[in-house]
């Protein structure tokens, strides 16, 4: 069984409950699925600082002992709330890997790269983080703002074309009913284009169901792929801190 949640922000007290629910509820993996606040508002390394010297984060050092003294696992992909220069220097500076290719971040927590493939019990998923900061022009480079945010074609071809069971994205794949397109042309063109490549995405392969979170409500729709439709879980986040920010999967039933 496995537990997707949606945006954390960096809230260790709802990471809590999220991991504890998990572990109350025999999931024992939790899949977040991104703005999970890795290295968000924090600079970078000091160099002095003896071990390793690979990027670290207070609120990943107090989700991985969460995650540790519950017997749960969370891995994460990326959002538009997370530190990406960090988490490419992660992948430099540390080469471990887990049995499915995640990149250690801490003891129990793991990061899911743009692009990565894996599979749990024959179920076929594909990672696919990245959105657009609709506030940008409020945010500073290297503070809470990096260019590397929003999907990129690359990405995409990062993926493949493969077929997949189930794609974890942080944005959606096309905008939801009842939300308004921006606008400014200089953040909409962006932001459409960022969206455009998770759709990209789940047309090339063509998966059964799509979980994402970024727009912090929850819904339900489907979207046309080859073949047939998707089902598109949207999660809703820490601000909303309910059920409506959850959804518990299991593998062997999917």
């Amino acid at each position: 069984r496995v537990l997707f949640a949606g945006d954390w922000h960096g809230d260790e007290e709802w990471a809590a409950e999220v991991i504890g629910r998990a572990a109350a509820a025999g999931c024992g993996t939790v899949v977040q699925v991104g703005d999970f606040g890795f290295g968000f508002f924090w600079l970078g390394d000091d160099p002095d600082e003896p071990g390793d010297w690979a990027p670290r984060c207070p609120f990943a050092r107090a989700v991985s002992s969460l995650a540790t003294g519950a017997g749960v696992r969370v891995v994460f992909i990326d959002g538009n709330h997370d530190n990406h220069v960090l988490l490419g220097r992660l992948v430099e500076l540390r080469p471990e890997r887990s049995p499915e290719g995640f990149v250690l971040v801490e003891d129990g927590l793991w990061w899911a790269p743009r692009g990565h493939r894996w599979e749990w019990d024959g179920v076929r998923f594909g990672a696919l983080g990245g959105a657009f900061s609709v506030d940008r022009q409020r945010r500073t480079t290297g503070l809470n703002f990096w260019p590397e945010e929003t999907v990129s074609a690359a990405d995409v071809a990062r993926l493949g074309s493969a077929p997949l069971d189930l794609l974890v994205c942080h944005d959606a794949p096309v905008r939801p009913a009842g939300v308004e397109p921006l606008p400014r042309r200089l953040l909409r063109e962006p932001d459409e284009a960022s969206r455009g490549h998770v759709a990209a995405a789940v047309a090339a392969t063509a998966p059964r169901l799509v979980v994402h979170g970024h727009l912090h409500h929850r819904y339900a729709s489907e979207v046309p792929v080859p073949g047939g439709t998707a089902r598109v879980e949207r999660l809703a986040s820490n601000l909303e801190g309910d059920d409506r920010a959850l959804l518990a999967l299991d593998t062997a039933t999917l």
